[in-house]
Order: C-alpha cells, then structure tokens, then sequence
C-alpha cells in the first residue's frame, strides 16, 4: 500500500490502458504498470471495453490487489465499434493526472523507472509538450525481437508530417496540450481518422517541442492482425492513405511557404511508394490518386514524369516473354 502522504500528493500521471480481448498478453502489461517506481503519485486508467475474453476477469483481479493505482472503466456496450468518439470521451473524462501515458493491454513495460524519467524530463524542460522512448519491438510471428530499436531522437512537426518513429506506450504528454488538441479537433474528420495517436502526436509537435530518451523502456507487439498491421494488403494499404490524409490536414494548417509545402509533398510521396514498390505495378495508380489534389494542376503525362525523375518509378509495367 502507498504511504498516506503519497496519497494525498497531487496527482501526477494518469496511464491510460486500452483493453480489448488482450487476456493473453494482459498480465503482463499491467505488471509492469503497476510496477512502476516513483516518487510521486500515479494511477493506471483501465478502459475494459467488453472483452469477449478472459480480459475483464483480470482487470477485476488487478484492481482488487492494487486499488491505489488501478483505476477500471468496465463498459456495458462496445464503444470501439460505435466510431463516435464515445471511447476517448469516457476515458479523457476520467483522466486527471498533470501528465498523461499510454499502454495497451498487448504492449507492456520493461523499464520500472519509464514514468519518473519522463516526469523527471518534461519538469525540467518546460518548452517540450511531450516525451517519447525507444522501444523493443516483439514481431509475433517469428517469436523473437528485432535487432533494432523503435524510435529515435530529433522528432519535430515537419518529421512527422512524413513519418512518425514514435510508439505509443513510449509517450508521456502534458494533459494540458492533450485536452487542447482534441478539442480542437473537427468530429466530423475525427471519425475518418483511423488512428488517435497519430493526430496526437502532430499537434503536440506544432505547438512545442518533443522530447527523446534513448534508453528502451517498453516492448511493442508487432501482431499479424491488428488495427495497424495486417496480412490483408488492402487493408494495409487504407491504412498507409490514411496516415497520409491526417498528415495532409495538419500540412494545409501549419506548414508555412511554397516550398515547405512541396518539401513536404515529395518527401510523403517516396515514402509511401517505398511502402509499395514490391507491389503490383497497380498500386501505383491508387498512390497518383491519392496525391492528384497536390499534383492536379499537372498534366498526367507531366505527373508520371516526376514520378520517374524524382522516384525512380518504373511508368510502364515490365514486359514477359510468352514463350
């Protein structure tokens, strides 16, 4: 049990916790949450979002051994699948930390002292919105880490505009920029977001600066079938366009000059063609299409020329010997 004095410090961080049918990777998760070793009071936001699973069960059991930091919403109704901005509004309006982390219920922490490093940084340097780590990534499929790590150092708005290196559960936030952020958000775009953190992460680094910590704090599962990754190459690839139509959103809104802007269109441009470039030479027609409100003032033929010159994309499919 933490100390009465603890228990009446000022509420420092609130973790937030995703939990949807994560029953075999959820012990694990939350045993690093609670295992955190701080000098400051913390609680770990557990949003159990009807688990067909045994992932409610354990939330219970977790909550009930550590009531001072486990904190459960336990819904009635799936609020996922509404895509109403139902889930972040119950988990936002229960969050009260001065600073906010994340961790779903299938990644987990390694590192015991990941918050008070983070408070430790963002205390001390007042100008930076955010924190983020590196990250081991666990790919599942293989049963092994990848040799490299997950993120790097020198993130900043117009970086992430082409790509972002940041993990979720790496992140530590200022509450005050988070609340602003979302609601500056339009619903109406929120619900052609695929994905929050993203967006998040944009804002924050238009408004302020972003820290690193080099060190590994946590592990990433890279699974087979998950919201970003999939075997479905479709679905991969509507989620790869997606990023790109949030990254064009938040380019028309902060990005200042012609050339920051065409910077940032030819740099977004190669690397979603790298992300396609094994791909059937199709691909490359849904890739114009989706960039034909930036090139639309150029001729197709002009079009398929810079993509030629600047990418080094192939303009006609290659040629097989019937024989």
């Amino acid at each position: 049990m933490e100390s009465k004095d603890k228990q009446e410090q000022e509420l420092m961080v609130t973790v937030q916790c995703l939990v949807y049918n994560h029953e075999t990777y959820l012990r694990e998760c939350l045993d690093g949450l609670v295992g955190q070793r701080t000098d400051f009071r913390f609680e770990v936001l557990v949003h159990e979002d009807v688990s067909t699973d045994g992932s409610a069960a354990i939330v219970r059991e977790y909550a009930e051994r550590y009531p001072e930091i486990i904190r459960p919403i336990f819904e009635t109704e799936n609020q996922y699948s509404k895509q109403d901005g139902s889930l972040g509004r119950i988990v936002d309006a229960a969050t009260h930390g001065r600073y906010i982390a994340f961790c779903e219920g299938d990644d987990y922490w390694t590192d015991p002292l990941k918050l008070q490093k983070e408070v430790d940084f963002l205390e001390a340097h007042p100008e930076c919105g955010m924190v983020h780590t590196s990250a081991q990534v666990w790919e599942e499929g293989s049963g092994r880490f990848r040799e490299e790590l997950f993120g790097r150092e020198g993130v900043n708005f117009q970086s992430l505009l082409v790509w972002s290196p940041i993990t979720a559960l790496t992140v530590m936030c200022r509450r005050s920029l988070y609340t602003e952020a979302r609601s500056s958000f339009e619903p109406e775009v929120v619900r052609t977001w695929m994905m929050g953190d993203y967006p998040l992460w944009l804002w924050i680094a238009a408004h302020s600066s972003v820290g690193f910590l080099p060190e590994p704090t946590g592990v990433y599962r890279f699974l087979a079938e998950s919201a970003s990754h999939s075997t479905d190459h479709a679905r991969v690839m509507k989620f790869a366009f997606n990023a790109y139509e949030i990254s064009r959103y938040f380019a028309d809104r902060y990005l200042k000059g012609r050339k920051a802007w065409w910077n940032y269109v030819n740099a977004r441009f190669s690397h979603l063609y790298h992300q396609v470039k094994h791909d059937h030479f199709a691909m490359l027609g849904t890739l114009l299409r989706y960039f034909r409100q930036d090139f639309g003032r150029m001729s197709f033929k002009n079009r398929l020329r810079v993509l030629k010159s600047e990418f080094k994309v192939r303009t006609k499919p290659e040629r097989y010997d019937r024989h």
